[in-house]
């Protein structure tokens, strides 16, 4: 039940002792990824320094066997900056021996070491050619040394000279200020790379600066707590989750409100009770439905969706796996459809909720005119257990053929990859699966193994571990293979998740990876949960209350009231007080009347909590 009206009411009108903080929908650290207009580039680049911890950072990026080219490039190029003269044999190697922008980066962070010692070799590099000899007047310039300097000089000034052009700029991008080219916009945005991955942007590293962004990112706030506080197990949650709901607010709340309290939304949608604001909040609805796996139970919800059309394939899939009545005739009628995305969406759903009734159906669609649909439906009949299909589809896939060449695959190779892909968990076609991974490039095996991983199978998670060690995930891709890592989670999963949080520029991804730190009771967490518990909305603090207890106890709860935020006013303590209150019950009620006075805000907060706690 929803909590006392009475109590309810006294929270809403808690006095206000200062104005509301404006919502940051763009936080600042993170638009200086996207910075592009010259006196920004400068003036973020000024914020970026080099450090102890930059050393034994990059030098790990170097050593990493799967470390991308961009990142090794940041790696070197910081060990210069950070005047790593102990690592000139290295930086030396790289410049000698690398190829490409690797080449070029070790040749700048030669420079950037800024030793004497060193001009020789960066003036042999300036007397090669092309993109070798600009890296090599850009060290000169970066070395600094009189005679790197006036080498340079003398190069820009011998117009006939075919580097007198990359001579200027090299003399550009050291002059005070420096000037615009592209040879020094390349320069800065490495150097920029360099200390965000190794340095210290703003004298604090980027990790630190992003996750106290994303603490005032109130959309990402609302994203993290909704979905993870939904999977709290505590009397009185789902009364939060209520009130979620009927408030309004961000679309993503209802992610969590389908999670908490399923046959509840239900009940009140079919009573007209709650109706979502417009389509893109059953759009939410119906994907946190089908995510989570809710059919079943939100049968009411699914129906209502379906009169959207933009929701109707997916609603009616959804409503036949759920076992609906009459669900089966709407994907009977969609695979003749004339649009070729639902009778592909109606045969997909056919292999997740038919029988061997649904055979002859699928069949009829092996000569359909579009590829996908021909690919839904064979993985479908695959899926129902037709020996035919699983025949056909190795074949296709040219997975019988000792070296299959991609020239001679069916040509719905590449539509039964995407299908099988999407569906990949499936145990009646895991076998199929993991011999179209054993041949598949890279790309195609990380996703099969995302799907696999969350169905369960080990050996795929494994792989997904490893490459998330290597690679940063992005995209709905990269989302679901933090959701595999953290399925069953080991300690090495969660310490992997920690290394990776945040990403910064993924919020989606991150996002994941907060819920998955939240539900492994990791402190890393702890300033996102602290700034949702100390600001508005009233539900989403008394939630991310209920989640703190989850991390550190309800004694850590109460340990943080005692310590509110500079800038707290006392409706934020009061509010506070309420979650302590309403999560520890009356035993923290007696604890803070033994130390603070009546009109103490963290004591009247938890009185109301725990008084309101005895309704649920």
């Amino acid at each position: 039940m929803l909590l006392c009206p009475w109590i309810a009411a006294f929270a809403v009108c808690l006095p206000t002792s200062q104005a509301k903080k404006a919502s940051e929908d763009q936080a600042a650290h993170l638009s200086l990824l996207s910075v592009t207009e010259w006196a920004a580039l400068v003036e973020r680049d000024r914020r970026a320094t080099f450090a102890l911890r930059t050393v034994p950072e990059a030098l790990r990026e170097l050593e990493r066997e799967e470390s991308s080219e961009r990142a090794k490039c940041a790696a070197v190029l910081a060990l210069g900056y950070a005047k790593a003269t102990a690592e000139r044999p290295r930086i030396q190697a790289l410049a000698d021996n690398s190829k490409g922008e690797l080449k070029s980066a070790a040749i700048w962070a030669l420079g950037a070491l800024g030793t004497a010692s060193d001009v020789a070799k960066l003036i042999d590099f300036a007397g090669r050619r092309a993109a070798v000899a600009e890296a090599g007047l850009v060290g000169l310039a970066l070395n600094g040394t009189g005679e790197a300097l006036a080498h340079v000089r003398g190069l820009a000034a011998d117009e006939a000279n075919p580097l007198a052009r990359v001579a200027k700029d090299a003399v550009g991008l050291v002059s005070q200020p420096p000037q615009e080219s592209e040879l020094a916009r390349a320069v800065l945005e490495l150097r920029f790379d360099a200390a965000r991955r190794f340095g210290l942007i703003d004298g604090q590293a980027w990790e630190v600066l992003i996750v106290d962004d994303l603490a005032k990112h109130q959309k990402f706030l609302s994203r993290v707590i909704y979905r993870a506080g939904s999977e709290v197990r505590r009397p009185g949650i789902r009364d939060h989750y209520l009130e979620i709901a009927l408030a309004g607010a961000p679309p993503e709340r209802l992610r969590g409100v389908v999670n908490a309290l399923p046959t509840e939304l239900a009940q009140l949608i079919e009573n007209d009770l709650f109706r979502p604001l417009d389509d893109k909040e059953w759009g939410v609805l119906v994907d946190e439905i089908v995510r989570r796996g809710l059919e079943p139970l939100t049968e009411a919800v699914l129906r209502e969706a379906f009169t959207i059309p933009a929701l109707r394939d997916e609603c009616a899939a959804a409503l036949a796996r759920g076992g609906a009545r009459g669900a089966m005739l709407l994907l009977d009628v969609a695979v003749r459809s004339d649009d070729e995305g639902e009778r592909a969406h109606a045969a997909r759903a056919l292999g997740e909720a038919g029988g061997e009734t649904s055979l002859p159906t699928l069949a009829a669609l092996e000569d359909d005119a579009a590829p996908k649909v021909r690919a839904e439906a064979l993985v479908a009949r695959a899926r129902l257990g037709d020996p035919k299909a699983l025949s056909l589809l190795r074949a296709r896939l040219g997975l019988d053929e000792a070296k299959p060449r991609q020239a001679e695959l069916h040509a719905d190779a590449s539509a039964l990859v995407e299908s099988l892909t999407r569906v990949a968990g499936d145990p009646r076609i895991r076998d199929l699966v993991l011999a179209l991974s054993a041949r598949a490039p890279l790309r195609v095996r990380f996703e099969l193994a995302v799907e696999l991983a969350l169905a369960g199978h080990e050996e795929s998670k494994a792989l997904v571990r490893e490459t998330l060690r290597n690679e940063r995930p992005s995209g709905a891709v990269g989302a679901r293979a933090i959701a595999a890592l953290a399925k069953d989670a080991r300690a090495e999963d969660v310490a992997l998740a920690r290394e990776l949080f945040p990403l910064g520029d993924d919020l989606d991804v991150d996002v994941e990876l907060a819920c998955f730190l939240i539900r492994a009771k990791d402190a890393e967490i702890l300033p996102l949960l602290r700034s949702a518990l100390w600001s508005e909305p009233w539900n989403r603090s008394i939630v991310s209350g209920a989640l703190w207890v989850e991390v550190l106890g309800i004694d850590g709860l109460r340990l943080e009231l005692g310590r509110p935020p500079s800038g707290s006013s006392p409706r934020d303590v009061r509010r506070v007080g309420f979650a302590l209150g309403e999560w520890g019950g009356m035993a923290q009620v007696d604890w803070l009347s033994a130390r603070v006075g009546a009109a103490d805000p963290a004591l009247q907060g938890a009185v109301l909590g725990a008084l309101g706690a005895r309704t649920h």
